[in-house]
C-alpha cells in the first residue's frame, strides 16, 4: 500500500477544507454586547420600567398583582405600622406632601365649588338647570376630593 493520498478521517479535514496559513476562522469575530448609555434621561426610563413592572403579592384575600412601586409602598406603610421610625416619619412626609400637591392642583376648582355653591344660595338656578349644575358640581368633588 502507498500512503499518496494525505489521511482523512477524526481531526484530519480534507485539503480544501482546512485554514490556510494566515487565514481567520472567525474574521468578524463574536459580536460585542451593546453598550448601555448611562444619561439621565436612560436612568429615568430604567427606573419607571423597573417600578412599573407587575408583582404578584400575597393578600389576605388571595393573590393579585400590583405594580412593584406599590408593593414597595405597601411595605413601608406595614413597617410604618409595626412600628420603624423612620418609616414612619417618611409615609408621614409623603402624605403630606401629597396632599399638599394635591390641593395645590385643585385650589382653583375648589374655589369654583365654593363660589357656585354660594351663587346658588344666593340665587338659585332656573329649574331646568338645575340636575345639570348638581351633577357638575358633583363630579368637580368627586375628582377635586378633600383629605
Amino acid at each position: 500500500m502507498s500512503d499518496d493520498k494525505p489521511k482523512v478521517g477524526y481531526k484530519n479535514p480534507p485539503h480544501e477544507h482546512r485554514i490556510k496559513k494566515g487565514e481567520r476562522r472567525n474574521p468578524n469575530g463574536r459580536p460585542r454586547k451593546p453598550q448601555r448609555a448611562f444619561l439621565p434621561t436612560q436612568t429615568i426610563r430604567d427606573i419607571l420600567s423597573i417600578t412599573e413592572e407587575e408583582r404578584t403579592v400575597r393578600t389576605p384575600r388571595g393573590t393579585k398583582k400590583i405594580a412593584t412601586i406599590e408593593a414597595l409602598l405597601r411595605r413601608l406603610v406595614q413597617r410604618a405600622l409595626e412600628g420603624h421610625g423612620p418609616s414612619l416619619r417618611y409615609v408621614i412626609e409623603l402624605h403630606t406632601g401629597a396632599i399638599r400637591q394635591h390641593r395645590d392642583r385643585f385650589e382653583k376648582d375648589f374655589e369654583f365649588i365654593e363660589m357656585v355653591e354660594h351663587s346658588d344660595i344666593a340665587k338659585p338656578p332656573p329649574p331646568e338647570n338645575e340636575p345639570f349644575n348638581r351633577n357638575f358640581i358633583n363630579d368637580l368633588r368627586k375628582k377635586t376630593r378633600r383629605t
